[in-house]
């Protein structure tokens, strides 16, 4: 099915993961964790980007 989408060019997942202290605080204070995950897209996305060539 993948490559239905994606056609025959190779695809990067992405996993996150945090220390256990950080998951607790984000269970505790949510928009804390908005925040981080906000800063972990932007560096995905420059990183796509980067690779891409823009």
């Amino acid at each position: 099915m993948a490559e239905v989408v994606f056609g025959p060019r190779p695809v990067r997942q992405w996993v996150l993961s945090f220390p256990y202290p950080l998951r607790f605080l984000s269970a505790s204070k949510p928009e804390a964790m908005g925040r981080v995950l906000g800063i972990v897209q932007r560096v995905i996305a420059g990183w796509s980007a980067d690779q891409a060539g823009t």
